[in-house]
C-alpha cells in the first residue's frame, strides 16, 4: 500500500538535480570516455585527429593524443548546471589545441553516452532516493 507522504514525496523530485549530482560526484566516470577516445587518436565525435608532423616530437607519428605533459588532461573538468554537462579544460594550451584538432577534443564521446549512463544509473537513484525519504 502506497502511503500519502510518499506520493506527497514524488512532487519534490528533480530528476535534473540528480542527474547533476550524480556526475559531480563521479566526474571521472564522464571524464574517463573522453581520455580513452583520445588515447586512439579520436575527439569525441570519433573524428581521426591526424598525425604528429614530426616524428621526434613524440617519436611516433600517430595517435595524437593530447598527452605530451599531461597537463590537458590533468586539468579537465566536467560541470553541470542542473540541464547540462559541460566538459571544460582550463589549461593555457587548450585554446590552440581546439583551433588546431577542433571543439571536440573534450566531450563524451557518442558511442559511449549509453554505457556512461548506465554507470550513473546507480548514482542518480540513490540521489532520487535522498530527494523522497
Amino acid at each position: 500500500m502506497i502511503d500519502l507522504k510518499s506520493v506527497l514525496a514524488l512532487n519534490r523530485i528533480d530528476a535534473n538535480f540528480a542527474v547533476a549530482e550524480a556526475i559531480n560526484q563521479n566526474k571521472e566516470i564522464v571524464l574517463q570516455p573522453n581520455d580513452a577516445q583520445l588515447d586512439k587518436g579520436l575527439d569525441s565525435k570519433g573524428v581521426d585527429l591526424g598525425e604528429y608532423k614530426n616524428f621526434k616530437y613524440k617519436n611516433r607519428f600517430r595517435p595524437i593524443d593530447l598527452l605530451l605533459t599531461g597537463e590537458f588532461r590533468a586539468e579537465e573538468d566536467v560541470i553541470t548546471d542542473n540541464t547540462e554537462m559541460i566538459y571544460i579544460d582550463p589549461n593555457e594550451k587548450t585554446a590552440s589545441l581546439m583551433t588546431r584538432f577542433g571543439e571536440n577534443i573534450i566531450g563524451l564521446p557518442d558511442t559511449e553516452f549509453e554505457n556512461t549512463a548506465q554507470q550513473l544509473a546507480p548514482f542518480v537513484i540513490n540521489q532520487l532516493e535522498r530527494q523522497i525519504s
